[in-house]
């Protein structure tokens, strides 16, 4: 029992690379080199230092040439499958894809009617084109009220500020004044 007394308990060991200090990181393998030709030569590299630029802008106008064709015989074709739908189609079919087509309109222009009327409104009219792109009126209103104080035309009042007339008033000096009061002016 005195050994026990003595000697103390000793702690475990801990495993490597768990204790306070960090190991050093490993470096990964270094990549291997990248394949090339056995020749050094590229197959593009030959073929264009074998040719000439005007070889070089013919093949290149071919090309052109070959892709409008293309996009021609494209367009022709896409143009005879709307045709054989359109042949394919009910009279009742083309009279309601009309009257869809008249009603998307009537609605652009009534938002743009609704655009300048709100505009107006807030004495902004320049801007409603803008507006009309607001998906309702009271997105309409609030967007004019907005661009209204961006562009300092504060509220003042329920007549827009003019007075009497409609004449806004004109600024005077002492001077003319005074000549009205004594009838000179």
């Amino acid at each position: 029992m005195a050994d026990q007394s003595q000697g103390g308990v000793t702690p475990p060991t801990a495993p490597e690379g768990t204790g306070a200090t960090p190991t050093p990181p490993q470096t990964p393998p270094p990549e291997p080199p990248r394949d090339a030709p056995a020749d050094g030569n590229d197959d593009d590299a030959q073929r264009d230092a074998g040719a000439s630029v005007d070889d070089l802008r013919k093949a290149l106008n071919s090309e052109r040439r070959s892709r409008r064709d293309s996009e021609r015989e494209l367009k022709a074709l896409r143009d005879a499958a709307k045709a054989r739908e359109d042949a394919e189609k009910t009279d009742l079919q083309r009279a309601t894809e009309r009257a869809e087509a008249a009603e998307a309109r009537a609605n652009v222009l009534e938002r743009q009617a609704e655009a300048v009327k709100i505009a107006a409104e807030f004495q902004v009219s320049d801007w409603s084109d803008e507006l009309a792109g607001d998906p309702d009126t009271r997105t309409m209103r609030a967007h004019a009220q907005r661009i209204r104080d961006r562009l300092g035309r504060g509220s003042s009042g329920m007549d827009g500020g003019v007075r009497g007339s409609g004449v806004p008033p004109v600024a005077q000096s002492m001077d003319d004044m005074i000549r009205r009061g004594f009838g000179r002016g």
